[in-house]
């Protein structure tokens, strides 16, 4: 089915328009930090130390390299890291590290680092992080540095577990389908071997069995003698147009469309051609089809 065809919240977004999310995202979340800021709802914990402007340029810096995560994962996070730690050292907004769990899901996702991670503690230590503030009661202390050092460890233990359990879900999908691949490419190869040993075999019998019978009649009745190399002659070319036939759709290019010379599938309509093939070396063969129209396609082939 074309992806024109998928409904619209199920069809996989194009790379994009995945970036276009990110940068909607990125837009409204430094717009969020501006408006923090702005309101006064972080006071700097050192005013009249730093300009006026310092603190938009913090929550710029955290807000607007999000939109370029999907480009540099790796730099862009270690950006807005750096960023929110010096807006939580400022106390300029407390936003619990959300915008660098963002960036850092992305690292998570396509950095090739397995296996040099322990990220199963992290994930556990993220859950005893969680409890952590839960049983601190409510409100959470999350105006408290303590409480935001927790917070912003959970989100990022958080943010890495579920990209690393993403990323070893894509590959557990891309081992699947290439060994679905190489399935359907082996029972090929062996239903090609089938049929190009059925080809060759009774091609070559019925020589064997007509030649036998030349030499052995030639010196006393040539006519069923020239009968039978024209038998001879007849089943060779046969048994090589068959498989050039096949060597022609092996040979065939998937990108052009060339599957080459093609020929329809045998059928039981073509029984009596190969009952009259198989008398030709001499041999009585009685043919009697019913029931065959109840056959399905599979089993008739």
């Amino acid at each position: 089915m074309d992806n024109d065809d998928q409904p619209v919240l199920t069809r996989p977004l194009s790379t994009r328009q995945l970036m276009a999310l990110d940068v909607v995202a990125s837009a409204g979340y430094t717009l969020f930090l501006v408006a923090m800021v702005s309101a006064g709802a972080g006071q700097t914990s050192v005013a009249g130390a730093v300009p006026a402007w310092m603190p938009y340029l913090v929550v710029l810096a955290i807000g607007l390299p999000l939109a370029a995560r999907r480009l540099w994962p790796l730099p862009i996070f270690v950006i807005v890291f750096g960023a929110s730690l010096i807006a939580l050292g400022m106390g300029v907004v407390r936003d619990g590290f959300v915008g660098a769990g963002f960036a850092l899901y992305m690292v998570a996702v396509t950095e090739d680092r397995s296996g040099r991670e322990p990220t199963r503690l992290i994930a556990l230590a993220s859950l005893l992080g969680v409890l952590a503030l839960v049983s601190a009661g409510s409100p959470l202390p999350v105006l408290a540095e303590a409480g935001q050092i927790i917070v912003g460890a959970v989100v990022l233990g958080g943010s890495w577990t579920i990209g690393r359990a993403v990323r070893e879900r894509r590959r557990f999908a891309q081992r699947s389908a290439a060994q679905l691949v190489e399935r359907a490419v082996a029972e090929e190869r062996l239903r090609i071997a089938r049929d190009l040993h059925d080809i060759v075999a009774h091609g070559l019998s019925l020589i064997v069995v007509r030649a036998a019978t030349a030499n052995h009649v030639i010196p006393s009745r040539p006519n069923e003698a020239r009968a039978a190399l024209e038998v001879i002659e007849t089943t060779g070319r046969d048994a090589l147009a068959d498989m050039r036939r096949m060597l022609d759709v092996l040979r065939g290019d998937p990108q052009t469309g060339d599957d080459g010379d093609l020929a329809p599938v045998p059928t039981l309509d073509q029984l009596p051609a190969l009952v009259d093939r198989v008398a030709m070396a001499g041999v009585r063969v009685d043919c009697d089809l019913s029931g065959a129209e109840a056959l399905s396609d599979g089993v008739a082939v």
